[in-house]
């Protein structure tokens, strides 16, 4: 068996007696650490950013081809297809992000939520939203967190940590996660 696949779930295929269960796998598990190696850590290297006030952010080209990235990486049997949706929203984030008063972190919480909650991309949002906010980090001296559990972006998506909450977590603090037993 191929250990490098990891089945995160399952589709159907077909009506009746010709319904076909497919595994949806992807390549590697989706951590930072996966993510800004190979590929991503090339195009963080051979990145034209805007710098404003010191501060090195993406564009939006890059922000839309991190997602088509995102996409190609962790594809499995599902079709997830590689469209952009709301344009707008993503230049809106990304000047939401450089405006916005407070630190480097306060400005990783905007772009993180920002994309998260505009959806501008057909499939993997939350994914490209929390690619963009590594490599931003990662292009301004700091580290990014481990993303230990996908749901976190889920629950971000629901409103369900408040921006200081996510800030924190965005330092190394970590962060509650819900529905577990104890």
């Amino acid at each position: 068996m191929d250990t490098s696949k990891r089945i995160m779930g399952f589709f159907t295929k077909g009506r009746g007696r010709h319904r076909k269960v497919h595994p949806i796998t992807i390549r590697k598990p989706i951590t930072v650490r996966h993510l800004l190696r190979g590929v991503y850590i090339q195009s963080v290297r051979s990145m034209d950013y805007d710098e404003t006030d010191d501060v090195k952010y993406p564009d939006e080209n890059q922000v839309i081809k991190m997602n088509k990235e995102v996409l190609e990486y962790t594809r499995g049997h599902r079709v997830e297809i590689h469209r952009v949706r709301n344009p707008e929203g993503i230049s809106q984030t990304l000047k939401r992000a450089q405006e916005i008063q407070g630190d480097l972190y306060d400005k990783a919480v905007e772009l993180l939520v920002g994309l998260i909650k505009t959806h501008p991309f057909e499939s993997g949002n939350r994914r490209t939203a929390f690619l963009v906010t590594s490599v931003f980090l990662k292009l301004n001296g700091e580290e990014p967190p481990d993303l230990s559990d996908e749901k976190i972006l889920t629950w971000i998506r629901r409103g369900l940590y408040s921006r200081e909450e996510i800030k924190k977590w965005l330092m190394g603090y970590g962060i509650k996660e819900f529905g577990k037993r104890r």
